[in-house]
């Protein structure tokens, strides 16, 4: 009999002690990598979710558990009034998070698949979804389309390091945001869209958590096919303050300039139908003094003048055609001819170059030396700010 009454005893007080425990809160806040932030989606009114594999479901509000399970779920997901609707409609809960329950599990938004967790907020009707990944997996996912050809291993590692500096620039930029970079800027496909590769898998193992930092801090660093010559920086072409290394002149390049020249020919009509101006009677181009790359045009058309960042205008003619920022323009009838040198926007390491210092035997540290003057390679976990 006391034995019994012992164990009821301690049956009750076990079962006090559970029921007095919060409900299980965020696992993915527990010991987590430094993590990047991406807008996926802002404004849908519905996205199809399927959680593949073991997943948990947490009100973001409070961080507490509100579902789990162990062979996934899928289903539409919709904003509603007072709340959001996966399969059940979750009362007076606007915001939610999936959490994949292992390394095997993934999360799939409209059939696209995604590592990390997925954040999901009712705005009225609308969802903002927003991945929450680890830095190396959206290195691996963002840099494995972009090269189709195998690079040299010096060539990959500095290429690694410059794109993991300028995550940690947005993460530390941003650190109170809701996102740090969009998808669609950051060329993010989600994971499994990117087919690994080898050599640039070497790459980001070898380099893990190496960055760059300037006069202490990370900065937005990137790199070109080919500068033409020179490059410029990312303060230049984006026209917004930042704390970057200078620009650099590269005779590798310039030997070469020739070889790479481009050029092209609209007529004023259509030039003004992709810039959405009534005609054009004018065209000046705002260049960087020190580079002389482009950023910026202004068009007249009699009345107004329209201004357009570099950015804007290879994105209405085409990358295919404005190739570089390295261009000049000149009228010829009823036509504006473009003429000009390299490819990509010129900042930071030029591509082109770093292949060529390669084969001659230098080390991935000295190429991102030549072309970031002034800065430190670190690891990220040395740097506070």
């Amino acid at each position: 009999m006391i034995q019994n009454r012992i164990f009821f005893i301690l049956t009750v007080v076990f079962t006090m002690h559970l029921a007095a425990r919060p409900l299980p809160t965020d696992i993915s806040q527990v010991d987590k990598p430094p993590t990047l932030k991406v807008l996926l989606v802002d404004g849908a009114e519905s996205v199809y979710v399927e959680a593949k594999g073991r997943y948990h479901l947490y009100n973001l509000s409070n961080d507490l558990l509100i579902d789990s399970g162990l062979f996934g779920k899928k289903g539409e997901m919709y904003a509603l009034e007072g709340g959001i609707k996966w399969g059940e409609h979750l009362q007076q809960i606007d915001a939610i998070r999936i959490v994949p329950g292992d390394s095997q599990s993934t999360i799939l938004i409209n059939g696209i698949e995604y590592k990390g967790c997925i954040d999901f907020r009712a705005l009225g009707k609308n969802l903002r979804i927003i991945n929450e990944i680890d830095v190396e997996s959206f290195l691996s996912a963002t840099l494995f389309p972009k090269f189709s050809e195998k690079l040299s291993d010096e060539v990959a590692e500095a290429i690694s390091i410059v794109a993991r500096t300028n995550a940690y620039y947005f993460l530390k930029k941003k650190a109170d945001s809701f996102w740090h970079v969009t998808a669609k800027n950051a060329g993010y496909l989600g994971y499994a869209l990117s087919f690994h590769k080898p050599f640039l898998d070497r790459a980001l193992e070898r380099t893990k958590e190496v960055i760059m930092t300037y006069q202490g801090a990370s900065f937005p660093a990137f790199w070109n096919e080919n500068s033409a010559g020179i490059t410029t920086t990312f303060s230049a072409v984006f026209r917004k303050e930042a704390l970057v290394p200078p620009g650099v002149k590269s005779p590798l390049a310039a030997h070469d300039r020739e070889k790479h020249r481009w050029a092209f020919t609209l007529t004023k009509e259509r030039l003004a139908q992709l810039l959405h101006a009534e005609k054009i009677q004018g065209i000046d181009l705002f260049c960087d003094q020190s580079s002389g790359k482009v950023y910026g045009l202004r068009v007249k058309d009699g009345s107004n003048d329209k201004n357009i960042p570099f950015i804007k205008l290879q994105q209405a003619i085409g990358e295919k055609k404005l190739q570089s920022n390295d261009f000049i323009i000149h009228s010829k009838g009823d036509s504006v001819v473009f003429e000009g040198y390299g490819k990509g926007l010129g900042m930071g390491l030029c591509l082109y170059s770093a292949a060529r210092m390669a084969e001659r035997g230098d080390k991935a540290p000295k190429i991102l030396k030549t072309f970031f003057p002034g800065a430190c390679i670190t690891r990220a976990s040395l740097v506070s700010k």
